[in-house]
């Protein structure tokens, strides 16, 4: 049985596009919960909870996270339309 789990598979954030191979993890609370990278779940998730809490509350911050980006791309959209590009 080995000592540490399995490193997260590569994947490709659902939010800022990049494809993500992690060679070093980190601590296992702080991994990756796909579709959405670490730093995309703490940039637009509203719940942010500290590291080494339930994998619940991870889950909440990733959904906060996709419904953020929907919610802001849907503005950039609107007001787009409205107001046309820079």
């Amino acid at each position: 049985m080995p000592i540490c789990p399995d490193r997260p598979r590569p994947f490709t954030c659902a939010i800022c596009g990049q494809h993500r191979d992690y060679r070093w993890p980190g601590p296992v609370q702080t991994w990756p919960v796909e579709p959405v990278c670490r730093w995309c779940e703490q940039t637009f998730g509203s719940v942010v909870p500290a590291p080494g809490t339930f994998r619940d509350r991870r889950l909440l911050s990733v959904f906060s996270a996709l419904a953020e980006a929907l919610h802001t791309e849907a503005a950039h959209q609107h007001y787009r339309r409205h107001y046309g590009t820079a």
